[in-house]
């Protein structure tokens, strides 16, 4: 079918990863050995390992040794595919334009890593922050956590896990096109089977290679538990996520203090590969404005 796309995103509308059993393992190797486009002239980079995987906390080059918020954010990819460069582009963007700390996750895959591998990962790095948040100058009363797509499913489990533990907890989440029901009963993954980028058939097999038959509870069903301060839900249009997006955020806005939804137009799942596209930019501009506001309420 033929989607009336953003004008900018029209060259994308082709676009879709490969996700044969065969192919990941190279798609994976290829990705961790890909520029991270990280800009070292306003940025520092701390490279870490924890039990083993590879993380990064972006910080401003200018805040030196202040004082300042974390944002741990858990990169999307279909539970499949590492990180690429536009999300390490975006986690700079948070760093620099929101004045806060980024510590990213190199998270293990399915399907060779099933749930719940990358999930106690996420738990074990978030833990790992407030450990060495002294050394590190972050203010963890000040805390969120943010993920796009299988990023944002496991930000949520991330934050339910610790609110189960009594940790530490995060006032604030920011869910980018959100993972968020592994039922898959809703109106748009029905509809939008051969949507660029993401669709309907691609989400079955990302569920069947993450789960494995391991029992499971999505967020969705879990919306009772959160106690967020603070939440940002964004959507694409063309979506096959979009209804279980916007279905998280029915559930939780009469309970939440400042919730914003950002129903994207013309987008489809992933569309802000593209970061030259002015509904890119504008909402980049969203995210940032929302931690800002999140972290001065904080």
């Amino acid at each position: 079918m033929s989607y009336p796309l953003d004008k900018d995103l029209w060259l994308l509308r082709h676009f879709r990863p490969p996700l044969s059993r065969a192919i990941l393992p190279m798609a994976s190797w290829f990705l961790r050995v890909a520029p991270k486009g990280f800009d070292r002239s306003s940025i520092d980079v701390l490279k870490f390992e924890v039990d083993g995987v590879r993380c990064n906390m972006l910080s401003p080059h200018a805040a030196g040794t202040k004082l300042l918020p974390c944002l741990f954010y858990i990169h999307g990819g279909g539970f499949v595919f590492r990180a690429m460069i536009g999300q390490y582009y975006c986690e700079q963007q948070y760093a620099l334009r929101a004045g806060c700390r980024v510590v990213d996750i190199d998270y293990s895959l399915a399907p060779a890593h099933p749930f719940p591998a990358a999930l106690n990962q996420c738990v074990a790095v978030y833990k790992h922050i407030v450990a060495n948040a002294g050394a590190w100058h972050i203010d963890t009363s000040n805390m969120a956590i943010g993920g796009d797509s299988a990023g944002a499913s496991l930000a949520c489990d991330t934050y339910l896990r610790l609110r189960r533990e009594k940790t530490v907890m995060p006032h604030t989440l920011m869910l980018i096109y959100p993972v968020v029901d592994n039922l898959q009963q809703t109106e748009s993954v029905r509809r939008f089977t051969d949507t660029p980028a993401w669709n309907g058939v691609a989400n079955k097999t990302m569920w069947e290679y993450y789960l494995q038959g391991q029992p499971y509870r999505s967020p969705l069903l879990r919306t009772e538990e959160f106690e967020a301060d603070n939440i940002y839900i964004e959507l694409c249009e063309f979506d096959c996520l979009h209804d279980e997006g916007l279905n998280l955020y029915q559930a939780l806005q009469p309970h939440t203090p400042y919730i914003v939804l950002n129903d994207t137009r013309g987008t489809f799942h992933g569309y802000d590969i593209n970061r030259h596209a002015a509904v890119t930019k504008q909402a980049l501009g969203q995210r940032i404005g929302f931690l800002h506001k999140a972290f001065s309420l904080g």
